[in-house]
């Protein structure tokens, strides 16, 4: 699937790379039998669909929060690793946005506990 994204979104030679990866796996999945064929082909389209979105993409964007209607500006973001007071690995995104025209530092931490990934954020 991300083949297949990147044979539309890529750029340059990556595009091309994506492009020829794509056309054999389909002529691979081809090979074996209409029904491997037809998942495949399924699979690359959904790659293909799929949009492209950069943080910094996001102006005056509406959303809807616990019933109510906010205008979102984002101007920028990135993440990290880092190690929690337990040991464990977290992974903290930084986003710079504005919210109904109030700026600040958006943060969203991440970890693996157990079998599932909660985010814990805060603003």
């Amino acid at each position: 699937m991300r083949a297949a994204w990147l044979s539309v979104h890529g750029e340059g030679d990556q595009q091309k790379l994506a492009a020829d990866f794509v056309d054999y796996i389909l002529q691979r999945a081809g090979e074996e039998g209409d029904a491997v064929y037809k998942k495949a082909e399924e699979i690359v389209e959904e790659g293909r669909a799929r949009g492209s979105l950069r943080l910094a993409d996001v102006k005056g964007r509406e959303v809807l929060i616990e019933g109510r209607r906010h205008v979102v500006d984002v101007f920028g973001g990135g993440a990290q690793f880092e190690k929690g007071r337990s040991g464990r690995t977290l992974l903290r995104i930084a986003i710079t946005a504005e919210v109904d025209g109030v700026g600040r530092i958006y943060e969203i931490t991440f970890g693996r506990y157990g079998e599932t990934t909660r985010p814990w954020a805060s603003p």
